[in-house]
């Protein structure tokens, strides 16, 4: 897995908490990190399907098939559930921009 973690860039919710105005630059750089790790976590987990698809065909006996299937299920439904984490709090990101964008369509 990746060392770019969903909750990597919590600029955008601490200073939202702070100040109901983002920087265009926070957002910007916010957009960039969340969607440079949701790409990586992406990757990640398209080659660990990759790997259990070759392991599958690999195996001879169905006791091995058991374990292998228990662990990687274990593997995969933590690296799904990082990159949905990620893809939402991307979304979060958006809903900021957007509202910023509202905002200053207001004044």
């Amino acid at each position: 897995m990746t060392d770019n973690t969903s909750h990597q860039d919590s600029s955008v919710e601490s200073e939202d908490e702070e100040d109901s105005h983002v920087s265009p630059e926070i957002l910007a750089e916010s957009i960039r990190s969340k969607t440079d790790a949701l790409h990586a976590q992406g990757f990640d987990l398209a080659d660990q399907l990759e790997r259990m698809a070759e392991a599958e065909e690999a195996e001879e006996t169905e006791e091995t098939e058991d374990d292998d299937a228990e662990e990687s299920e274990v593997n995969l439904a933590g690296m799904m559930t990082e990159l949905l984490e990620t893809a939402s709090d991307l979304v979060e990101v958006a809903h900021a921009i957007e509202a910023a964008r509202l905002r200053d369509r207001s004044k």
